[in-house]
């Protein structure tokens, strides 16, 4: 079942590389990122740039609302 695209998101971190599955795709900040990993995200889709799809993440930290736009990327895989 898919979930709704106005759900909340969780994010993860995997090889150093905070992200976020969305769209069967997976979505990673830039350099700097405010976002807290253990919190859940709220996620619009946004228009591509460059031909790579892009995401507004938004979290809300008590009265403030952070929001950061996380590109497509490729999480990096090692092998066992």
């Amino acid at each position: 079942m898919m979930r709704a695209t106005d759900d909340l998101r969780r994010v993860y971190k995997r090889n150093q590389v905070t992200h976020v599955c969305f769209a069967g795709l997976t979505f990673s900040p830039g350099k700097l990122c405010q976002i807290n990993p253990e919190k859940e995200v709220k996620i619009a889709e946004l228009e591509p740039d460059r031909g790579k799809k892009r995401i507004l993440v938004s979290q809300r930290i008590g009265q403030k609302t952070i929001k950061e736009t996380w590109k497509q990327a490729q999480i990096p895989t090692h092998s066992r």
